[in-house]
């Protein structure tokens, strides 16, 4: 049943239209219905193949106005509006294979032919899209473009210079580069907007996820303390950053460890790292004894069991030495000689760093 016939065989071939009309009549309601002898081969060839090309080509020549008198959101929004239509109306009125074979064509003519002149439109395009925090109009460009996915490439190719850019900015500010927890802070911060344009405009798409960690590589490669500030900034969290916001510890953890698993310089960034951790157990500066466990257990995801057993083995120093002085007090003289109290570490050589051996001279008397 057809309820009315479809706008887009106006036009049609004189062979095409006599059919239609020979074969749609009204009933008594007054509704079109199909009369004739249910043939496809006939509908494919007096039918179908005209009405794809009639329909291509009044949207390659409308598509061919829109690109030059329309910005590109408008641009966006007129073309899946159109391509919607379309495709409803395929549904609506024709042969289910007509739709595939259809909006193939006017996904080449409308979206292919014009994608990447869509994307370096000056003013409109999607530099300004990024630098103006578009996300809605992000998107609808993404889904416009991943109908033909070999044109998204534009788009990333315009994406990562736009984050490596944003990352020199940050380098370029001489009170940051100086300032491990500035540095990594606005890194961190940057590293989370591109994160949320990730899944929110580019829809997780695989392409430009890759694209996004690309260029945090590159950002951290180019600033050859990176690895260090990184470790730096983690101590500064386990002191003091992570004092009275117990609750979003976890999250803040995370939000390093994401620039962590794209660091190349790992090993840079694990020997600071250990040794910083290893005066915060000295020195008994940690302010969180779950959110030290929790760096532990990133550390053993992204580097393995072996590196972090040198974590758990200076706890286990530390242990065995609270323990020993423990025992030492409960003698008589209760830790305390001669006014002396004796407080004693004893840790694994080769474990804790570069420590000096610092030899111990007692007053004579």
């Amino acid at each position: 049943m057809l309820r009315r016939p479809p706008r887009s065989t106006q036009g049609v071939s004189s062979a095409a239209s006599d059919v239609y009309k020979r074969q749609v009549s009204k009933d008594e309601n007054g509704e079109l219905s199909w009369s004739g002898v249910q043939n496809l081969q006939y509908y494919k060839d007096n039918f179908e193949e005209e009405f794809i090309r009639q329909t291509t080509d009044f949207y390659e020549a409308e598509s061919k106005k829109w690109i030059t008198s329309l910005s590109c959101p408008e641009y966006v929004k007129v073309a899946l509006d159109s391509l919607k239509k379309e495709e409803e109306k395929v549904i609506n009125f024709l042969d289910k294979e007509t739709r595939p074979k259809l909006i193939e064509q006017l996904d080449d003519k409308i979206v292919k032919t014009h994608a990447k002149r869509l994307c370096d439109m000056d003013k409109t395009g999607v530099v300004e899209m990024l630098k103006n925090k578009r996300v809605e109009e992000l998107k609808q460009l993404t889904i416009l473009l991943n109908r033909k996915s070999e044109t998204l490439k534009y788009m990333s190719e315009m994406l990562k210079p736009y984050i490596v850019e944003r990352g020199k900015l940050i380098e370029e500010n001489k009170e940051t580069v100086e300032d491990p927890v500035q540095y990594i802070s606005k890194l961190v911060e940057l590293k989370k907007e591109m994160d949320m344009l990730m899944k929110e405009a580019f829809m997780g798409i695989e392409q430009f996820l890759k694209i996004n960690d690309q260029a945090f590589q590159d950002i951290m490669v180019s600033f050859k303390m990176a690895p260090r500030f990184m470790a730096e900034y983690n101590d500064h969290l386990m002191r003091i950053g992570l004092r009275g916001k117990e609750a979003e510890a976890e999250g803040m953890i995370e939000n390093v460890f994401g620039l962590f698993k794209l660091l190349k310089a790992k090993d840079v960034f694990t020997e600071r790292n250990k040794e910083l951790y290893a005066m915060r157990l000295l020195q008994h500066t940690s302010i969180s004894d779950q959110a030290e466990e929790s760096l532990i257990s990133k550390l053993k995801v992204e580097l393995g069991a072996q590196h972090v057993a040198k974590y758990i083995q200076m706890n286990v120093d530390m242990k065995n030495s609270r323990e020993g002085i423990e025992n030492f007090k409960k003698k008589d003289h209760g830790g305390v000689i001669q006014g002396v109290e004796l407080l004693v570490k004893v840790l694994t050589s080769g474990l804790w760093g570069n420590m000096q051996n610092v030899v111990c001279k007692l007053p004579d008397d």
